[in-house]
């Protein structure tokens, strides 16, 4: 729902917490009453939120006169913050009151916060120039400016520019608990589309998790069991994502995290949950040894806590370490058990799962019509469940079976229909399918 601006016959925007709203109504007199060079400091973890106060910002201040430019420097700044600046100030109408709100500062001071960049005195480059040329800003830029930063920036550029920071004459902070419940509750609602949506909507959710877990990491009382609960879900949204991005070292950081966490709160589900997760994660690392022993340890609790559906889970996972290990009749003995409790129990998804690592066995072992089959019946599950990445994974392997047994055309109308898949939802494996068929056109 878009902000409407508060007014004297309206309440203020419902959407926005009591204490994000004062803050937005200081930042907005900041704006009417400021004159002159003027600087203001916006500290917001958020990256929804950031854009929802600057979308509204922007059309409250018209309405007092103010006009609102918002500004990213991160793509064209060369050591010249004036010229940054101006660069994106063309077209704004003459002879009226403007300010602008600075954006992509955090990029810059993370980029340049490196030790091998450091200046010295331990200051980045864009925070010491920044201190460095104040006058030349005040003197250049002749209008109010809010610098956007996030927590982490905003401590090193008033720890490393002291000179420059005695000049800010407004803190507006918009966060807090209100806003991170919003943003977790809005998250979270994401979390079962994550293995085929697009990786560019992955990769924005990413830095909107981040941001939420810097959040909480800031949280007063931040041991206590409701924001622990708050940081393991947290945890397990970024591990997934970074499992969705093949970016398996991260996945691997955050899970081990959520595995601390779940232990401290003795809350066994999400105990075997982070483990069997660390499980997948170690093979997908080639650490097979060590992911089948998490497996183990998965096993285990679900069956102590009688989880079933979780049990069927972690059979599944011993079974594809198993395969990954060579060890192939036992892998399919581990898939066949955990097919039956996930048809028992009713998981689609899971069956779905368990066919096409069934498959997956069988073609390792020569057997390419029974691996055929069994692709077969996991590509009508995908389809039925929308499971749109695990459709392209089974279509690619299908069509690496069929080219075994030289139906070529088959092969090749397979290989097709899964890269227009995979690509639609920026999949890795698109490009090993993509050389693959340049190779069988061109045979």
């Amino acid at each position: 729902m878009p902000l409407s601006p508060p007014s004297k016959e309206t309440a203020p925007n419902a959407t926005l917490d009591e204490a994000t709203e004062r803050s937005f109504q200081k930042l907005l007199a900041f704006l009417d009453l400021a004159s002159g060079s003027a600087f203001a400091i916006a500290r917001c973890n958020l990256p929804s939120l950031r854009k929802e106060i600057l979308q509204r910002v922007a059309t409250d201040a018209a309405a007092k006169g103010v006009t609102v430019k918002e500004v990213d420097i991160s793509s064209n700044y060369s050591s010249d913050f004036v010229a940054a600046v101006k660069a994106q100030l063309d077209g704004l109408p003459t002879g009226s009151r403007m300010a602008v709100m600075l954006n992509g500062i955090d990029g810059l001071i993370y980029q340049s916060a490196s030790q091998e960049n450091l200046l010295g005195e331990g200051r980045t480059p864009f925070i010491a120039r920044l201190n460095f040329d104040r006058e030349r800003i005040a003197r250049d830029l002749p209008f109010p400016i809010v610098l956007w930063l996030e927590s982490e920036s905003l401590t090193l550029l008033l720890k490393q520019a002291p000179d420059f920071t005695q000049w800010i004459s407004g803190h507006f902070h918009f966060g807090g608990p209100a806003a991170e419940a919003k943003a977790l509750d809005r998250l979270m609602e994401t979390y079962k589309s994550v293995p085929s949506q697009p990786a560019a909507e992955t990769r924005t959710q990413l830095e909107e998790f981040s941001g939420l877990l810097q959040e909480l990491n800031e949280t007063r009382g931040r041991g206590d069991a409701v924001t622990l609960r708050k940081r393991l879900a947290v945890l397990n949204a970024l591990a997934e994502r970074y499992d969705r991005l093949s970016d398996f070292r991260m996945a691997q950081k955050h899970w081990t995290e959520a595995l601390e966490i779940a232990r401290k709160l003795n809350d066994r589900h999400a105990e075997a949950s982070a483990l069997g997760n660390l499980g997948l994660t170690y093979a997908a690392l080639g650490e097979t040894r060590r992911a089948i022993e998490l497996c183990e340890q998965h096993l285990v609790i679900v069956r102590e806590i009688s989880d079933r559906g979780g049990e069927g889970t972690a059979l599944g996972n011993l079974g594809s370490a198993y395969r990954q290990l060579g060890e192939i009749r036992r892998a399919i003995e581990f898939c066949e058990q955990a097919l039956a409790i996930h048809r028992e129990v009713g998981d689609r998804r899971g069956e779905g799962q368990h066919l096409g690592n069934l498959g997956n066995c069988y073609a390792v072992l020569g057997e390419t019509r029974r691996a055929i089959e069994y692709y077969k019946k996991a590509l009508e599950i995908n389809c039925e469940i929308g499971d749109r990445r695990s459709e392209g994974i089974n279509l690619w392997n299908m069509s690496l079976a069929l080219g075994q047994l030289g139906d070529s055309a088959q092969a090749i109308a397979n290989a097709e229909a899964a890269l227009k898949i995979l690509d639609q939802i920026e999949d890795p494996n698109a490009d090993k399918v993509r050389m693959r068929l340049a190779e069988w056109r061109n045979a």
